[in-house]
């Protein structure tokens, strides 16, 4: 049997027997992939089961949202962590999340292996009472979490370790001072650009998201776009996107 026709087998029984015992669980649905997931009311939050070859695992889920969204939603639940923790029955893992992984909690429940079904039937309880339990205390906690309101495109400029102007950086972000120490610590560490200096010397507000991405993609389709640096970035231009941005009349 296929892993893809065994992963939909065991998603079928598995929510069957959760919605049985609970009807919430109707929320989660059988499919062919690894997991199975509901979003929250919360942008970017779910809860969701992950089948790996010897666990499952329930998690709270941030991802898909940008980092600076994740890290200011993942900030407000450590916060918490103390309180949600004596109130689980399980402690589970806080992972937070990277510039290319989402931020996590979780706790595994050890299986037998995906070649056999003679587990399915025992980690229906363990599981239920862990994701029951996100549900009953970490849901109202996302619930109450404070969204960021604007965002911003930023400038930064990039000078070589002899203060030579190397590019510009522009992109978008909801705190640009948060996402200068990010690029910071990824030009660190690649030896052409170790000794750069990155400094954020403008940025402008939007007051939704749409629009600034709306902005960016514009900008980055623009004359002074300039070529990707590999592993450093793809959002580069020839001078300040932001002063040629006024000065050519597409912001204040």
């Amino acid at each position: 049997m296929s892993d893809s026709k065994y992963r939909h087998r065991f998603w079928t029984y598995l929510l069957n027997q959760l919605t049985e015992l609970d009807p919430w669980y109707s929320r989660f649905k059988p499919g062919k992939q690894k997991v199975s997931g509901w979003k929250t009311g919360t942008p970017g939050i779910g809860l969701w089961f992950r089948l790996r070859a010897s666990y499952l695992e329930a998690t709270v889920t941030i991802e898909d949202t940008g980092i600076d969204r994740i890290d200011n939603f993942w900030n407000q639940l450590f916060v918490e962590k103390s309180y949600l923790d004596s109130m689980l029955p399980v402690t589970p893992d806080w992972e937070p999340a990277s510039s290319n992984t989402a931020g996590r909690i979780s706790t595994k429940e050890p299986h037998s292996g995906w070649n056999t079904d003679d587990w399915w039937d025992g980690i229906v309880t363990p599981i239920k009472q862990i994701m029951d339990s996100y549900r009953d205390v970490i849901l109202p906690a996302i619930n109450a979490l404070e969204d960021l309101d604007i965002t911003y495109f930023y400038a930064i400029q990039i000078l070589d370790n002899e203060g030579n102007e190397v590019d510009w950086m522009g992109g978008i972000s909801y705190s640009p001072t948060h996402r200068l120490k990010q690029h910071i610590s990824n030009f660190s560490k690649h030896s052409v650009s170790s000794n750069w200096t990155l400094s954020l010397i403008d940025s402008t507000p939007f007051e939704t998201e749409e629009e600034a991405r709306l902005f960016e993609a514009n900008m980055l389709a623009t004359e002074i776009r300039a070529p990707n640096r590999e592993d450093l970035s793809s959002e580069l231009f020839k001078t300040n996107p932001i002063e040629w941005a006024r000065k050519t009349g597409r912001i204040n």
